[in-house]
Parts: structure tokens; C-alpha cells; sequence
């Protein structure tokens, strides 16, 4: 079944609103694609990987109090004042200069 809208759309749900698609989707939007949610996000994949790609610019993710990125027993933790990175071993590698600047740096306290 094909829809095709000459024109502009406005579409209005008073309620809530269940969408099942049983095969695979595909979205194509020829212009700026911009979403407005009011509360939480929460997106899972059961059976496979999640990627996102900018084929031309950059990804930027922003958050006003935290960002956390966790791998099982890994976890990376950005906020405002601090970088956290938990882990059983962390690994740091460069192929020119790693430089530390702080005005105290404490190693194996």
C-alpha cells in the first residue's frame, strides 16, 4: 500500500501510539529530520548492533549534568568537572607525545 502526500502533513495523536512493523523499516527524509520528546528515550536492540553514522560531518552527543558509555564491566563517565574511566585495566597509546597537564598528578596512590 502506497500513500503519497502532495503536501505538507500535520499529524496529531491524542492518546498513545503503537506502531508494529513484522518486517524490516526504512525511512528516507530528503531534508533535516529533527525530533521533540518531552521525557526519556530509551531505544534496544534484542538480536543485533546499533550504529550511528555521519557520512559528511560530525556526531556530537551533549548532556547538561552526565554522558556514560558502559561495556559490562567497563565504564567511561563524563561530566562538567571530571573524566572517569573504570575499568580492570586501562590502556592509553599514542603515536607521537601523551602529555598530563594538572596542577597535582598523582601515579599509583
Amino acid at each position: 500500500e502506497t500513500h503519497v502526500v502532495g503536501t505538507d502533513r500535520t499529524k496529531i495523536v491524542n492518546g498513545q501510539e503503537v506502531t508494529t512493523v513484522q518486517g524490516d523499516r526504512t525511512q528516507t527524509v530528503n531534508g533535516q529530520h529533527m525530533e521533540t520528546i518531552k521525557h526519556d528515550i530509551s531505544q534496544t536492540s534484542t538480536d543485533g548492533n546499533v550504529s550511528v553514522t555521519s557520512e559528511k560531518g560530525t556526531v556530537t552527543i551533549s548532556a547538561k549534568t552526565q554522558i556514560k558509555l558502559v561495556v559490562q564491566g567497563t565504564t567511561v563517565v563524563l561530566t562538567p568537572k571530571l573524566i572517569r574511566l573504570i575499568s580492570k585495566t586501562i590502556e592509553s597509546q599514542s603515536s607521537a607525545e601523551t602529555n598530563m597537564k594538572g596542577s597535582k598528578i598523582y601515579l599509583n596512590c
